[in-house]
């Protein structure tokens, strides 16, 4: 009898101890297959425009490698972002994606670099309504029909941004009940303006193909760059008053695991060059006034 018990003892351990080793293989794979979660590594999305910073970040090992881009089309998805602990994008698009949740979605953004906003001309051909002087109250009353200036999309991080001071002259105090939103969605979608394409692939089209844009709106140090490449020509870099700046931020997300020692600018500087790339300076600039993101989210969804 006692014979008996112990073989029953025994494999019911066996069976037990089976159970148990699958249970770890399943959950090793699930964890190489999805995120880095219990590993010490943050799991951090980039827009599409910032992944090279993403990728840099990863090579150096500062955060989980192959994390998919995220943009605002989803960044307020609660199934979407439920495996990040961060995000990098530009300010103030946390808050916008806040706006648009069911809850907080994001936490406050740390600064991760800025640079002023520009304007790149070709061939010295500024909008006939900025000859004198390039404001953003003249580039907001350009018409429609001339060759276009190229903003944004609004429905893209990057390109919010980039029509936020425009849209802000649209307007009165940014309230988004005044904004003229018929004049805005007409020069967005003026001649030759691809909606969708960054300010990258808009400043190469001004260079390269003669007479498609009269002006791109984007980050200085980007701007420049092109202004200053092999096929640029006489293309230049104009300031543009009063100076709104672009910021790139990373917004840790609320109840994530934490983002680690990427909360400090020196926990970031694997991607000091991606970020210059991308046309900021790094570890330079400051969050965006509270109420831009509250403003943005109505022009989004008034010209998105």
């Amino acid at each position: 009898m006692r014979q008996r018990v112990t073989a029953i003892l025994v494999a019911l351990a066996l069976v037990v101890g089976a159970a148990y080793l699958r249970s770890v293989l399943h959950d090793d794979q699930a964890d190489g297959n999805a995120t880095n979660h219990g590993s010490g590594t943050p799991v951090v999305a980039c827009t599409p425009d910032l992944q090279p910073v993403c990728d840099a970040l990863a090579a150096k090992g500062a955060i989980a490698a192959h994390t998919p881009t995220l943009d605002l089309d989803r960044a307020s998805d609660p199934a979407a972002i439920k495996d990040l602990d961060g995000w990098i994008t530009w300010d103030p698009a946390p808050g916008i994606a806040d706006a648009d949740a069911t809850d907080r979605a994001w936490d406050q953004p740390l600064v991760m670099g800025s640079a002023p906003m520009v304007l790149l001309v070709a061939d010295n051909a500024r909008p006939a309504s900025c000859r004198a002087k390039v404001t953003w109250g003249c580039l907001a009353g350009s018409a429609p029909t001339e060759t276009a200036i190229g903003l944004g999309d609004p429905r893209a991080a990057e390109g919010i941004v980039r029509i936020a001071p425009v849209a802000t002259e649209l307007s009165t105090d940014r309230d988004y009940t005044t904004l003229n939103s018929n004049k805005l969605q007409a020069l967005l979608s003026g001649p030759l303006v691809a909606v969708g394409e960054d300010a990258m692939a808009q400043g190469t089209a001004l260079i390269t193909q003669n007479g498609s844009l009269a002006g791109v709106v984007g980050p200085k140090l980007l701007m420049d760059r092109l202004a200053s490449g092999p096929r640029a020509g006489r293309a230049t870099s104009e300031p543009v008053t009063p100076r709104f700046d672009a910021t790139v931020v990373l917004a840790p997300r609320a109840g994530g695991d934490g983002i680690g020692n990427l909360g400090d600018c020196s926990g970031r500087a694997a991607a000091d060059a991606a970020l210059r790339g991308a046309g900021v300076e790094p570890c330079t600039g400051k969050l965006a006034a509270d109420d831009l993101a509250g403003f943005l989210y109505q022009v989004r969804k008034k010209v998105g």
